[in-house]
């Protein structure tokens, strides 16, 4: 697969069509995200998941990027920045969130739901557009491109105001 292909092919366009028929629109907080992925504050880089389509193989969340991040004193001071690795952290997480609703084959979060065990493997290519400041409320976009039994490959994006900012494909293995 070209990875260098496909996420020039989705510079400008998210992955996907939010319009489709089979996209269903959830309102999942951070106390459910924690039920399907290990992580806690202060990495916890979601806040909400806002659709998910089986279908297409993808999810939507958000995060509103808190001015007060100790983050910002450092990157960079007098004009801070959002750190791209932590933007390709929110797309891993929300990745790993869609893994569990592709895995059971539903949109909903069960009592019992727990983390299934997945991780980060590698970065195929990211291009970083855009920057993401503090106060931005981002949209983050993962979409399933391949999978195995092992392991799964995704794309994903951050869009801010409907301008896509970050664009990363990954791969993550299952414990």
């Amino acid at each position: 697969m070209d990875y260098e292909k496909i996420a020039k092919q989705n510079r400008k366009k998210g992955v996907l069509d939010q319009g489709a028929s089979s996209m269903v629109r959830v309102s999942y907080g951070r106390g459910d995200i924690q039920k399907l992925i290990p992580h806690r504050e202060p990495f916890l880089l979601i806040d909400r998941i806002d659709a998910i389509d089986l279908e297409q193989g993808g999810i939507i969340g958000s995060r509103r990027v808190a001015p007060e991040d100790p983050v910002f004193q450092g990157h960079f001071p007098g004009y801070p920045i959002l750190p791209g690795v932590l933007q390709i952290e929110m797309i891993g997480q929300l990745a790993i969130c869609f893994h569990d609703f592709h895995k059971r084959h539903s949109t909903k979060i069960e009592n019992g739901t727990r983390d299934l065990g997945v991780r980060a493997l590698k970065i195929y290519h990211t291009i970083f557009q855009h920057e993401v400041l503090p106060g931005d409320e981002v949209e983050v976009v993962a979409k399933l491109l391949e999978e195995d039994e092992y392991k799964f490959k995704g794309i994903g994006q951050v869009i801010n105001g409907g301008r896509v900012c970050t664009i990363a494909i990954a791969e993550f293995y299952i414990v």
